[in-house]
């Protein structure tokens, strides 16, 4: 039972200082930022390790998931009347 808590609080300790404006957060940041120069898939790889250990949703992170059939194809392919 106290390797959960202590496993769960460790977690939380991760999170908050990859959230924050640390140690761990500006090496994240840096660590993105070059990997932007790299490669932009490699990049986006390390945003989403950092969002899985930071626990943030991927609401935050500006993916708002597909809509399905909020859109038809008909009123897409649709020219705006005058």
């Amino acid at each position: 039972m106290t390797a959960d808590v202590e496993r769960s609080t460790l977690d939380q300790r991760v999170a908050a200082s990859l959230k924050g404006f640390g140690f761990g957060g500006i090496a994240s940041l840096v660590l993105i930022l070059a990997a932007v120069l790299a490669a932009v898939p490699l990049a986006a790889v390390f945003v989403l390790v950092w969002a899985w250990l930071s626990y943030t949703p991927f609401g935050e992170l500006g993916s708002s998931g597909q809509r399905v059939g909020s859109a038809s194809s008909s009123s897409v392919l649709r020219p705006a009347s005058a």
